[in-house]
């Protein structure tokens, strides 16, 4: 079970991929969201549908059931208000990580004038700013 803020956060990225994609399934999400935690990350599929149906209960997405030979096939949309809750959603991650990557990216370079450096943290703080100005750029 995926509670509070890690519940928040899986909402917002499942938000994100229907927005993507236009129009997803269970499956789908599910394989896009263990491809963002490079495996490490697998949450159960039934979460995946429980917080789909959810979502669709909280008039974030549709849902619509196709037959697909001797099977249905459930997919959902985003909804006017899904990409509203997904751009909030958006704007309060943001301003945390605003915070935390500056704090971090000063406190890195302090701890490297005293000659402490850990490659990994910095090679992940790289990678972040490489990707912000991916998108900016």
């Amino acid at each position: 079970m995926v509670k509070g803020r890690a519940k928040g956060m899986l909402k917002a990225l499942m938000l994100g991929i229907a927005i993507q994609e236009g129009r997803v399934h269970g499956y789908m999400v599910y394989k896009r969201l263990v491809g963002f935690g490079g495996g490490r990350w697998r949450p159960s599929i039934g979460t995946i549908y429980r917080m789909l149906n959810e979502m669709v209960e909280e008039g974030l997405l549709e849902r619509r059931v196709e037959a697909r030979g001797r099977r249905s096939v459930a997919y959902y949309t985003p909804t006017e208000r899904g990409v509203s809750e997904f751009l909030e959603r958006s704007r309060t991650f943001l301003e945390r990580v605003q915070t935390g990557l500056s704090l971090l990216t000063a406190t890195l370079k302090r701890l490297r004038s005293m000659g402490v450096v850990d490659v990994e943290v910095e090679e992940r703080v790289k990678k972040l700013h490489r990707l912000l100005g991916d998108y900016v750029g």
